[in-house]
């Protein structure tokens, strides 16, 4: 399929994604968020990881601020995305126990200009769509294609995509610049992508 396709149908799918994530019932949300957590400390007790980058909920996406608060309460460093003014370009900044955050250049919350640059072991992404090579559909913006892409081969986290269970596609929609993750976590559980030996 040539990339003017792949474009055309990410673009339907992405519209019908969020449109269906949108429509989400409370208590189905907060449900499937309840697994989501559950799956995400089963698999952070199987794994070294110490540094972790995640995110605030945005358009829908999954809600797992209280995880999060558990896990920098267990000792993990936290890390937030923060998307600079060139409206290009996004970096990952150290969370602090207590500390203000403030709007970045597209409006979402994030730690302020002059926090640390977090080196993170795992980033947590969220998702609208994860297809079957992991592919990770998200805003359309490329703002996690470029940040990982950008990293020393030496930094290059494990990436765990989030997205809700619907959000699974069976048809390969992957184009040059898009992010292949790691593993994907829905409701469901935990599916491993690129990394035969770990599963």
């Amino acid at each position: 399929m040539s990339d003017s396709l792949i474009s055309s149908s990410k673009s339907t799918l992405r519209k019908a994604l969020l449109a269906h994530r949108q429509d989400l019932k409370i208590m189905d949300r907060q449900q499937a968020e309840t697994k989501m957590a559950d799956g995400l400390k089963g698999l952070l007790a199987s794994m070294p990881w110490r540094r972790l980058a995640v995110f605030l909920p945005w358009r829908g996406e999954p809600d797992l601020s209280q995880t999060w608060q558990l896990l920098r309460a267990r000792g993990y460093s936290l890390a937030l995305p923060a998307c600079l003014a060139d409206r290009q370009t996004m970096q990952m900044r150290a969370w602090r126990l207590n500390q203000a955050l403030e709007d970045d250049a597209l409006g979402l919350q994030a730690p302020a200009s002059n926090a640390e640059q977090a080196v993170c072991d795992a980033w947590f992404v969220p998702c609208l769509g994860v297809g079957p090579q992991g592919e990770r559909l998200g805003a359309g913006m490329g703002f996690y294609d470029r940040a990982i892409a950008a990293l020393e081969p030496e930094q290059r986290p494990f990436t765990l995509g989030i997205c809700f269970q619907e959000g699974l596609v069976n048809t390969p929609f992957a184009q040059a610049h898009d992010l292949l993750l790691d593993a994907c976590l829905t409701e469901a559980g935990i599916r491993f992508f690129n990394r035969p030996g770990i599963a």
